[in-house]
């Protein structure tokens, strides 16, 4: 996941995550800058969690 989660929402089996790493005060240092809202398929994620957890 990118850095400098700044909201999460669930909305009709959908995650939207929003991150403050693009803002100016991140950028110098921030890997990655990410600048629009990211849709996850909510199931997909749940899923993909639990195998991180497993291992």
């Amino acid at each position: 996941m990118p850095s400098h989660l700044e909201q999460i929402s669930n909305h009709q089996g959908r995650l939207y995550t929003i991150y403050e790493s693009s803002a100016y005060a991140y950028r110098k240092t921030s890997h990655d800058h990410i600048d629009r809202v990211v849709s996850l398929d909510l199931k997909d994620f749940i899923t993909l969690i639990k195998k991180e957890v497993k291992s």
